[in-house]
């Protein structure tokens, strides 16, 4: 399906079936239902890094680079979105106008936890402003 070194056209998701990806002739890796492949050449407008073979029949849905740029942009600006009405809703921060509202959004960066993990230690004096974007934090 892709042969590395060639230009990149089309992102790929598999329905069905599973794929072997290969650099320089050693398999590297491979992908089944739902997976994807093929976002890097769009991305960054570079030759295809590796060769990317069905092993069993597939079948796959393509992207090309134009919709593909398109649908991260909109989830770009829908998930930025979301962040500014996150932080307009902080009391302390509900003084800032909207464009100090999205220049704190742009320095906003998301930093997972395992359960059970310390986030914050007692009496650590810490720099970081923590949001709870999704699951639940204990005291």
């Amino acid at each position: 399906l892709i042969r590395q070194g060639d230009i990149g056209d089309y992102f790929y998701v598999v329905e069905h079936g599973e794929f072997k990806f290969t650099i320089d002739g050693v398999i590297v890796g491979g992908c089944s239902r739902g997976g994807s492949f093929g976002e890097l050449a769009l991305l960054h407008d570079c030759p295809r890094t590796a060769s990317c073979e069905a092993i069993v029949n597939c079948e796959i849905w393509k992207v090309d680079q134009m919709t593909f740029r398109h649908m991260l942009a909109n989830k770009a600006n829908k998930e930025t979105e979301v962040v500014i009405d996150t932080l307009k809703k902080v009391p302390f921060l509900s003084k800032f106008s909207d464009e100090d509202i999205a220049a704190i959004s742009n320095g906003l960066k998301t930093v997972s936890y395992m359960k059970d993990s310390k986030i914050v230690a007692k009496r650590c004096a810490e720099k970081v402003f923590y949001i709870v974007k999704a699951g639940v934090v204990r005291m």
